[in-house]
């Protein structure tokens, strides 16, 4: 967030850091991720110096709270920054590198991978600009093979994020779907699969 930091004025004018104006909600998250690319140093004090009204009436963030933030609105918001971090060159050190797997994982795949939560409610249409957004940010980042750290599952996912979306035969739409209903991460996987290939994409057995 934007609003528990303080920036030099001097730091934000040199590195021409401003507000993307076309963000109207979540702007914070590409402010800061863009700054991020140009800090060398950071400080941390424990004093409390700012008082934020989470449950006020209206507010954007007590409706996140409620339902979570819409997930084509994070994709947007780390696409905007990852290209900038791509137009910085700061996409290619291994320190860096670990901060497009934490962006990965904080913005993708905790709305996608864990089970228990239930898949986000988007249309067809959504779904299919989502995936094209991911496919754009996998390319991005060159791809999943440079994102080490990952587990079994988490790997597939991204994988199945970064290829075109399929449309399976019926026998193989009926195998996911029974695949679908099993617990875990497995049943997780054959349910987005199948949601991605709704969207679109070329029959094949």
């Amino acid at each position: 967030m934007a609003w528990n930091k303080l920036y030099k004025r001097e730091f934000l004018e040199r590195n021409g850091l401003r507000f993307e104006p076309r963000f109207r909600q979540g702007e914070d998250d590409a402010f800061w991720l863009m700054v991020l690319a140009h800090a060398t140093r950071l400080a941390v004090i424990p004093d409390q110096l700012y008082w934020y009204r989470r449950q006020r009436k209206g507010a954007i963030s007590l409706a996140w709270e409620e339902k979570g933030c819409p997930l084509p609105l994070v994709a947007d918001r780390l696409l905007h920054a990852t290209a900038y971090w791509k137009k910085c060159g700061w996409l290619e050190s291994g320190l860096e590198r670990g901060w497009v797997l934490h962006a990965l994982w904080y913005y993708l795949l905790v709305h996608l991978v864990p089970a228990h939560k239930p898949l986000p409610r988007l249309t067809a249409g959504e779904w299919a600009q989502l995936h094209g957004q991911f496919r754009e940010w996998f390319s991005l980042v060159e791809g999943t093979e440079r994102l080490q750290g990952l587990d079994k599952w988490e790997t597939a996912f991204c994988r199945l994020l970064e290829r075109p979306a399929e449309r399976p035969g019926l026998l193989s739409r009926i195998l996911w779907k029974r695949l679908s209903l099993r617990k875990g991460r497995r049943g997780r996987y054959y349910a987005l699969r199948l949601l991605l290939a709704s969207c679109g994409g070329k029959t094949h057995s």
